[in-house]
């Protein structure tokens, strides 16, 4: 049994973005529900007089922090199942923290994931390429190509041929072996259940829209 290093920028199960991203807090937060809160007269016990007020003592080190438990229980309980099934030798997925750019212009927020893996891991997933099609490994190599290509402003630290990944995959380079792990899952997961990958993004954002709790704990209040 070993660990693999990786995050959702290569190995994309859930989108983190929180700033105008997925979930980001005004996408999960509606106005008029605080509206609502505001004219119910729940701002009262928190010393809130406007909406202003509320996102004003908005503490986003408390959202960030339920956006990380959220995302440990949805992989653990929803993904994690689907993905043993594989028998790709995946024994657990543990998500560490939240990384976040300092700027969010080229970046966005991603998870820090180790995968807990058998010491064969990697002989697995060789075994996995060299039994693609003639049809699969036309799309893995179209894949490749359009996504690691180094091009001006964009130097790519993935190979962008198959030859490239497998060569990668037996040295243990954990880049290489994310990239195709991510194409196998959309690959395999995807011939039971098509559009497997845009399905789990939707059910991830109903996900935490259901888990959502009250709006005054991500608040840092002050007396």
């Amino acid at each position: 049994m070993k660990t693999i290093q990786t995050n959702t920028g290569m190995l994309e199960l859930v989108d983190v973005g929180m700033y105008h991203g997925f979930c980001s807090p005004d996408n999960i937060i509606d106005d008029w529900r605080l509206e609502e809160e505001l004219e119910e007269g729940y701002f009262e016990e928190y010393n809130l007089k406007s909406i202003e007020d509320y996102w004003d003592k908005f503490d986003n080190s408390k959202y960030n922090a339920w956006i990380l438990k959220e995302a440990r229980s949805f992989i653990k309980n929803e993904l994690l199942p689907e993905i043993q099934e594989l028998k790709l030798g995946i024994l657990d997925i543990e998500v560490v923290s939240i990384w976040s750019p300092k700027e969010y212009n080229f970046d966005t927020d991603r998870l820090i994931l180790n995968l807990v893996v058998e010491d064969e891991f990697e002989e697995h997933l060789l075994e996995e390429l060299n039994s693609l099609t003639e049809e699969q490994r036309v799309e893995l190599s179209t894949y490749l190509k359009d996504n690691f290509t180094s091009v001006s402003g964009f130097v790519s630290f993935v190979p962008n041929t198959i030859e490239g990944i497998e060569d990668n995959i037996s040295d243990g380079d954990e880049k290489a072996i994310s990239v195709f792990l991510q194409w196998l899952l959309y690959d395999r997961l995807s011939i039971y259940n098509p559009g497997w990958i845009n399905l789990k993004m939707d059910c991830w954002y109903t996900y935490i829209q259901e888990q959502f709790c009250d709006y005054y704990s991500f608040l840092t209040i002050k007396n």
